[in-house]
């Protein structure tokens, strides 16, 4: 188990948000739901308020997020499409990374739920269907195996098998 409190915890979180950086720099959302959209469907919005919502997100791209939004919208991952769930992880995860030491609103804990999610719902079905890069995938599974050397909380049994899953995954990029 890496000390949260050391240097070495610091340089492996800042060489994983590098990673991240790099693998998914050129990921576009492009049609797919923004996060201001999510949660408009999370509260059971109309189809115009979604597209008021939809205008909130003006980013171009998912670099220029602002950990402070990822925060504000903590619970959108059941309500993304494929395209936003591929936008948006990165940011989650780099924002999970920056903030591991108070964790604000369980950020880290909903990309460990998601990316290693045992179900069989629709939306993981979407999530498993995205065509991820090889190096994405590398990142998503270094960020697992992070978790797994961090966070004495984690639910290890379950991390390692869905790293086994985004390692067979890796044969298909």
């Amino acid at each position: 188990m890496i000390n949260k409190q050391s240097s070495d915890f610091e340089k492996q979180s800042q060489n994983l948000i590098k990673e991240i950086e790099e693998a998914f720099c050129d990921v576009l959302l492009e049609d797919g739901v923004t996060i201001s959209q999510a949660m408009v469907i999370d509260d059971y919005g109309t189809v115009e308020q979604e597209a008021e919502a939809r205008k909130q997100d003006t980013e171009s791209c998912w670099q220029d997020i602002t950990d402070q939004k990822i925060i504000d919208c903590c619970s959108v991952f059941s309500y993304l499409d494929a395209k936003g769930f591929h936008f948006y992880i990165p940011a989650y995860l780099r924002t999970a990374l920056r903030n591991f030491h108070d964790d604000p609103n369980g950020i880290c804990s909903s990309c460990e739920f998601y990316l290693s999610s045992e179900s069989s719902t629709t939306f993981t079905k979407t999530v498993l269907k995205i065509k991820f890069t090889v190096s994405q995938v590398k990142a998503i599974i270094r960020f697992l195996s992070f978790i797994i050397a961090v966070d004495e909380y984690a639910e290890k049994t379950t991390i390692k098998s869905s790293i086994k899953k985004w390692e067979k995954k890796l044969e298909g990029c």
